[in-house]
């Protein structure tokens, strides 16, 4: 559909940027003898580095520079307040300033969520992914187990919280001229307490969810049969189901629903989400770097929410283009990752090659993202979820868990260990004998000395735990600049190393 842009396709269209679309092009080399190409790069990187090692400016702003060089479109999400102008450097330095996009609080930039989803993912009768673009959000930030207290209930209240949303936001997509945020909260707020004030003629006056069931009547008394469709479905979970609830339960379910939604509508974040909008996710197919600065330092737990949202758009619609050999290949940037996972990004991550897709996650160790993970079995989710990431790079490290399991997913190899063994000695003898004429003795000595050897073989950890805190160099003037790390592939064997791991030096100075 066509949108009313200001900025951003036109203005790429006037100077557009050409790019690779083979996936075997190499993008970068580790060491002389191996080739990053672009189809590594579509099955996935994961960063893992301390504080200080080196992972952002070092192998991160290499293989950034590779993606910019190679005309990618793509989106970056900002943790840090200084993430956004991190990417105006490494833009200006491969000549793709003017790709970028930023979302930040000057409003230059918006995109009023609710009405995109309604024009593309909900389109067709698919209303119900309105609801899951905003639980998958909120869940991720866990916003809704705060709400509901965390306790043993919190499924049911989101389950129902997802019911609620299911069953008004059709409602209202189809009876408003313009799909909001405030309006899905007024008609939630409104809807009926008991069926008795359900068929109170001052209900009826004054809510707006009776505002809206009205109109919706009107509409398939009209012959609409759409409308008639969705009251035959809503109408009577509104009027009657929710209406029935126990307070309490109710309350509960408000209260989740209200903590999802209201840090959306007020401030900054409502002036960028709940107007008008100016650009779009599906930008970044066109060459754009759709940048989101909407850090945790500034906007709080609303703006990781809001990134949450826009990420799970961009997703989806890389997930809905049409598929052919010559599309532009995208990026997602997340550094820091631990603050915006969710489990929409371990289906992305699994499906990432199709769509010729470049996540790049970055975080500093693994129980810090086993952390933000949260609930049951949070350490296997979290290493299946690891495992994806085809292409992984160490850097220096310090915790025992993160070190442990890349010397473990290295593997082991083979080590002889050679013994020798000396052995010597002395040895003599006599003897002697004696008749009635003749008598005689004799006798002998001698040395003996021997030598042993002996091969064992035996097996160890290729790369053991402490090279990660002990020998990897973390950059700086100190340092020369290098930055080292150790990347690992799955299913490779790297020429120099003939392993499936490589010892690789980046220099901070390289792409500045």
């Amino acid at each position: 559909m066509a949108w009313p842009f200001t900025h951003g396709l036109r203005a790429l269209s006037a100077s557009p940027v050409s790019y690779h679309h083979r996936l075997g092009t190499p993008l970068l080399r580790f060491g002389r003898r191996d080739v990053w190409r672009l189809r590594d790069a579509c099955e996935g990187t994961g960063i893992l580095g301390g504080v200080g090692s080196g992972k952002t400016s070092g192998s991160g702003q290499t293989i950034a520079a590779s993606f910019l060089t190679a005309g990618m479109g793509g989106m970056v999400l900002c943790a840090k307040n200084n993430e956004a102008d991190r990417w105006r450097k490494w833009a200006r330095a491969a000549g793709r300033e003017r790709s970028l996009f930023v979302i930040d609080a000057s409003g230059t930039h918006r995109i009023n969520i609710m009405d995109y989803v309604a024009s593309t993912l909900a389109r067709d009768g698919f209303e119900q992914n309105l609801a899951a673009v905003l639980l998958e959000a909120a869940e991720a930030s866990r916003i809704l187990k705060s709400a509901s207290g965390g306790g043993g209930d919190n499924s049911f209240f989101r389950d129902y919280a997802e019911l609620c949303l299911n069953s008004a936001l059709p409602l209202l997509n189809k009876v408003m001229p313009q799909l909001r945020l405030r309006d899905l909260q007024r008609f939630i707020d409104s809807a009926p307490r008991s069926m008795d004030e359900a068929s109170s003629p001052d209900w009826q006056k004054s809510s707006f969810c009776s505002e809206v069931l009205i109109k919706l009547a009107a509409l398939a008394q009209g012959g609409d049969s759409h409308a008639a469709r969705l009251a035959e479905e809503y109408a009577d979970f509104w009027l009657v189901q929710f209406a029935t609830l126990g307070d309490r339960t109710r309350g509960s379910v408000v209260a989740t629903l209200s903590a999802t939604l209201n840090g959306l509508m007020t401030g900054k974040i409502a002036e960028l989400f709940s107007t008008d909008t100016t650009i779009v996710p599906d930008i970044t197919q066109e060459g754009a770097i759709l940048v989101l600065d909407m850090s945790a330092h500034e906007f709080g737990s609303v703006g990781i929410v809001a990134q949450q949202i826009l990420k799970l758009l961009w997703m989806k619609s890389i997930q809905h283009r049409r598929i052919h050999a010559k599309m532009r290949p995208q990026f997602l940037w997340i550094d820091e990752c631990q603050y915006f996972f969710s489990e929409a990004d371990a289906e992305f991550l699994s499906t990432s090659r199709e769509y010729r897709a470049c996540p790049v996650y970055i975080t500093q160790d693994l129980p810090t993202f086993y952390a933000a993970l949260g609930g049951d079995n949070a350490e296997n989710r979290g290493k299946q979820i690891v495992a994806k990431f085809q292409t992984r790079l160490f850097h220096a490290n310090t915790d025992p868990v993160t070190n442990a399991f890349a010397s473990e997913i290295i593997g082991k190899s083979r080590r002889y260990k050679v013994s020798w063994s000396t052995s010597s000695g002395r040895n003599s003898g006599g003897s002697g004998n004696q008749g009635e004429r003749e008598s005689g003795t004799g006798g002998g000595a001698g040395r003996n000395q021997g030598r042993t050897r002996s091969i064992d073989t035996y097996e160890e950890a290729d790369v053991l735990p402490d090279y990660f805190g002990n020998e990897l160099r973390n950059g700086g003037k100190e340092n020369r600049f290098k930055v080292d790390a150790i990347v690992v592939r799955a299913a490779t064997r790297f020429r120099a190393a003939k392993r499936n791991r490589l010892k690789v030096t980046f220099d901070q100075r390289a792409r500045a």
